[in-house]
């Protein structure tokens, strides 16, 4: 398996199995989310390849299974937090299809070897608790919880 830069030809894939999460997460929280089609995903990888986000993808026989799109954010002078510097994760998505082959580790272990090349004090991210099977996967990963955010709903 390879894991490279993704490229403007990578669009149309990478929006493939953006939309497969974009679907999980308004399927479980209509509230929430909104309903995507494949043309907004494209636009919107479009916009964040433009924006030259850092976006990472793994392929194998020219074929892409997965994706990570990632940033380096610093924390400086806040009132409440000391100065860090931490690799965020946005997106970490693998083809439904074909889950559970090492795909998402190869992906998580490349930015955690960034995230070291870039002297971040931590590798973080946010998931749903709706998404167990993530959940689970980031636990594997050594991942922990940080933070929680709970709700009541109105109405």
């Amino acid at each position: 398996m390879n894991i490279r830069n993704a490229q403007i030809d990578d669009v149309n894939r990478v929006s493939e199995l953006m939309l497969q999460v974009a679907k999980i997460h308004s399927s479980a929280r209509r509230d929430i989310f909104k309903e995507k089609n494949i043309e907004e995903i494209k636009n919107e990888v479009n916009n964040r390849m433009n924006n030259k986000e850092n976006i990472l993808i793994a392929e194998e026989n020219n074929s892409i299974f997965g994706v990570i799109i990632y940033k380096i954010k610093e924390v400086r002078e806040h009132k409440n937090l000391k100065d860090r510097t931490v690799l965020w994760i946005d997106e970490l998505v693998v083809d439904e299809n074909i889950r559970g082959k090492g795909i998402g580790k190869s992906l998580f272990l490349e930015v955690n070897k960034i995230a070291k090349e870039s002297n971040c004090n931590a590798v973080e991210l946010n998931c749903w608790n709706f998404n167990r099977q993530a959940i689970k996967f980031y636990e594997k990963c050594g991942m922990n919880t940080q933070r929680l955010i709970m709700e009541v709903k109105i109405n």
